[in-house]
């Protein structure tokens, strides 16, 4: 994936686990045609030359976000991820309360609860 046409924006990333040596990757990000593309530098895929590959891409296919990445460098095909199940919209919330689970949860009667708290005034309800 490449356009003579499109700038692309370098970025540099570091490494974040404090017990590796430092290391830094400047990373391009091209936008084209609706879509978002990644290089980091010195990684491509199969089908572009040296320093004009972007395996990394993020695009909307048929209604759903999805990302694409060439995880090979000698196959031309790539993995597809998609993000559907990432939606903010679809975080558990508590039945009772409405507010959002953040560890353990309890059910009862395939509903999800934050507390025992909120378990008991459902069951209380009923």
């Amino acid at each position: 994936m490449k356009s003579s046409k499109t700038k692309t924006i370098p970025y540099p990333i570091k490494e974040q686990c404090p017990d590796s040596l430092p290391v830094e990757i400047k990373v391009n990000i091209l936008s084209e045609g609706g879509q978002i593309w990644i290089r980091p530098e010195g990684y491509g895929e199969k089908c572009a030359p040296d320093g004009e590959g972007f395996p990394i891409g993020i695009e909307i296919w048929q209604g759903r976000l999805r990302l694409i990445i060439f995880d090979d460098i000698n196959s031309q095909d790539p993995q597809i991820i998609d993000l559907e199940k990432a939606k903010e919209t679809l975080r558990d919330l508590c039945n009772w309360c409405n507010k959002t689970i953040e560890a353990e949860s309890f059910k009862w009667k395939n509903l999800l609860f934050c507390s025992e708290s909120c378990l008991d005034a459902c069951r209380a309800a009923q």
